[in-house]
């Protein structure tokens, strides 16, 4: 078994690169997995020294790009300050290849608000025609020419052992921008269809596949006002179930929508794929159960020949949580498809050091050979001996 660490780029410039990969090392660890790009968030940095709180830049770029890849394009790459005029991310990489270490490329790529304020038009718009500004649409021509652009650039500058793919599917309604502020209750029906994207991109592609993709706005509209109404309205819970009849095969013009979606991810991700030229294996960070893929765009039987590996983000507290994540995704797996997981090495994730062992153990016996640990600069810094103990 292989074994991983994830960071940032701001950890290694506040610590140091060498001091950072001595720690990696320690651990017994083969590799990092680095941002290369990331969205905006609220850290808690327990052992970095320059600071316990810190605020990422929204959408950048953690590395600098050939400028040619982006000529004439409509979204134009953001560069995070940390780059710098020294290039930290080609020394971080220069010194992994002088250690033996592997240097896997941590990509985020849809969850992006910085680009989504700025190019409204790329954004996924919702059956009631709202812009989700914290996400771009796979559909969207320039969407897919800035992250074939960015990735083509990546692979171009550096040696990776692999490419994390996070987000290149279609979004979910909760936990997408900061301090979201919901105090309606919603049934899943509700929250599923309050996804869909019906942007520009999406019914023309929908038009092009004989889908009238209007009429199917307008009824989830209807459906969605009423759901969005008093809990206690009689319409309210009417309407939920008529979602919910229509999420379950009731509707031949949502199933072929659906249907739509899984092509356009699948389509994204072979542009990837295309635009990385064999240099390094796609592996797809998984969030979803399986049950719940098609509805995000994710199909594993498509996904055969654009995506080589997909990781399972066993963030929980002990061995029997690991297993249960693990489970129902190698079991939905094309043999194909290698499995990988992640383990959390803070909260949430174990809570002694045994309790990490047994978490490892548990990877081990379901037959997972590349595992990483979450995160660097977030865990607490008794977490790398956990770590050494449990890899050893």
């Amino acid at each position: 078994m292989k074994h991983y660490m994830y960071t940032y780029l701001w950890d290694v410039e506040a610590e140091g690169i060498e001091p950072v990969l001595d720690r990696i090392q320690a651990m017994g660890l083969d590799g990092v997995n680095v941002a290369f790009t990331y969205h905006a968030g609220r850290f808690l940095l327990p052992h970095n020294p320059k600071s316990r709180l810190y605020f990422p830049e929204d959408g950048v770029l953690y590395f600098q790009p050939d400028p040619s890849h982006f000529e004439g394009l409509a979204i134009q790459p953001p560069i995070s300050r940390h780059v710098g005029t020294e290039n930290l991310t080609q020394r971080l990489a220069d010194a992994c290849a002088q250690r033996g270490l592997e240097l896997n490329a941590w990509v985020i790529f849809l969850h992006n608000s910085r680009l989504g304020f700025q190019y409204p038009k790329c954004t996924v718009v919702n059956p009631l025609g709202d812009h989700e500004y914290t996400w771009l649409c796979p559909a969207n021509p320039d969407v897919r020419a800035y992250y074939e652009a960015v990735v083509a650039s990546l692979t171009h500058a550096f040696d990776i052992g692999a490419l994390l793919a996070e987000t290149p599917e279609f979004p979910g309604f909760i936990h997408r921008y900061h301090h979201e502020k919901i105090m309606l209750s919603m049934g899943p029906a509700t929250q599923t269809c309050m996804n869909l994207c019906f942007c520009r991109a999406c019914l023309a592609e929908a038009t092009a596949r004989g889908i009238d993709g209007e009429s199917l706005r307008r009824q989830l509209t209807g459906l969605l006002s009423d759901a969005l109404t008093d809990p206690d309205d009689p319409a309210s819970s009417s309407a939920e179930g008529a979602l919910a009849d229509i999420l379950a095969g009731g509707d031949d013009a949502f199933a072929a929508y659906v249907e739509m979606r899984r092509e356009i991810v699948h389509e994204f991700l072979r542009g990837i794929e295309g635009a990385m030229r064999g240099s390094a294996p796609i592996e797809l960070l998984s969030f979803h159960p399986p049950k719940l893929r098609p509805i995000f765009g994710i199909d594993p039987e498509r996904l055969q020949g654009a995506v080589d590996r997909m990781q399972v983000l066993a963030y929980t507290a002990d061995a029997a949580g690991v297993r249960s994540a693990l489970l129902p995704q190698r079991e939905a797996m094309p043999s194909e498809i290698e499995l990988t997981a992640a383990l959390s090495g803070g909260v949430p994730g174990p809570r002694t050091a045994s309790d990490l062992r047994e978490q490892v153990a548990a990877c081990r016996e379901l037959g997972v050979e590349r595992l990483s640990f979450y995160n660097y600069g977030l865990m607490p810094s008794r977490s790398f001996e956990w770590i050494r103990q449990a890899i050893r």
